[in-house]
């Protein structure tokens, strides 16, 4: 639910299509004989889950929709947060293929969706070593890893205007932060 309890998100989620894959388990421990065993099992290009992420108004039972084609092929849609002022639902959304990741917004005061964050590549994003987001206090910035430069650094992001502005720079890859005191405003970060 959203800080004032006016709204909630809710996932709806398409069912994966099914993949029957067989297989023959040659000496099963219990018998002589073979053993025939399918599993379900996804191949590059099948249908996977799908989920498509709504705001409820629940007062009125209003219905708003993340833009479909801001999220239109889902990998995965996670790192849900509400802004302070709970007037916005943020998420980030990786795209099967994981070539864009996206941080997105909804706004529950007219129902639009906009991109706050969006990082591309020809090849592969790395979501998995190479994810960094960190929404300071307030909601209107964010510190967020990127390989834009051919480097992995961080950079400071206003979510209001979208400008961005680097943190780190120079020919070193920054591995990871372990720590950011917003209070001090420092970051600790380990590089390579």
């Amino acid at each position: 639910p959203s800080p004032d309890g006016r709204h909630v998100l809710a996932m709806k989620t398409d069912r994966p299509q099914s993949h029957p894959v067989h297989m023959v388990e040659v000496a099963p421990g219990d018998q002589l004989q073979p053993r025939l065993k399918t599993i379900d099992y996804l191949k590059p290009g099948d249908r996977i889950a799908r989920a498509r992420p709504a705001v409820f108004e629940l007062e009125s039972g209003r219905r708003m929709d993340v833009e479909p084609g801001v999220v239109s092929n889902p990998w995965s849609i996670n790192r849900i947060s509400w802004h302070p002022d709970g007037d916005r639902v943020r998420m980030l959304y990786n795209q099967r293929g994981h070539q864009t990741l996206r941080y997105i917004e909804l706004d529950v005061r007219d129902g639009s969706t906009r991109v706050l964050i969006e990082e591309t590549s020809p090849t592969f994003v790395d979501y998995a070593g190479k994810l960094f987001l960190h929404v300071l206090d307030g909601g209107d910035q964010a510190i967020w890893m990127s390989e834009r430069s051919g480097w992995n650094h961080l950079e400071m992001i206003d979510l209001v205007t979208g400008v961005r502005r680097p943190l780190t720079e120079g020919p070193y890859v920054v591995r990871g932060v372990d720590d950011v005191d917003e209070e001090q405003r420092l970051i600790r970060i380990r590089v390579l």
